[in-house]
């Protein structure tokens, strides 16, 4: 399974309403699909995926984290070498919509 699709299959499963017209570019924070809770799971989320700590107070986590497209872009950028070192997701490509 490709790392967006885990990432999918994680934001469903905390129960946050994501919506059928919802892609990799719609706004996860400003628009308020991930609340406070759904954050913080995030953050869990990445550790687990990375095998690294992340400190949430040391970036914008709007401008981060505000679409599936970023949070994917921010785990590669603070973190590509570790997930590359584990063989751990597969490339990323941008979908239009979530499946």
């Amino acid at each position: 399974m490709s790392l967006r699709n885990e990432l999918v299959a994680a934001l469903r499963s905390w129960d946050i309403k994501l919506g059928r017209k919802l892609d990799d570019h719609t706004s996860l924070i400003k628009s308020g699909i991930l609340d406070s809770l759904a954050l913080l799971k995030l953050v869990l989320w990445i550790e687990q995926q990375t095998g690294g700590k992340l400190d949430p107070a040391t970036f914008e986590l709007a401008k981060e984290w505000g679409s599936i497209t970023k949070i994917l872009d921010f785990i590669e950028r603070r973190h590509g070498n570790r997930i590359a070192e584990v063989g751990m997701g597969e490339p990323y490509h941008a979908k239009t919509t979530l499946s």
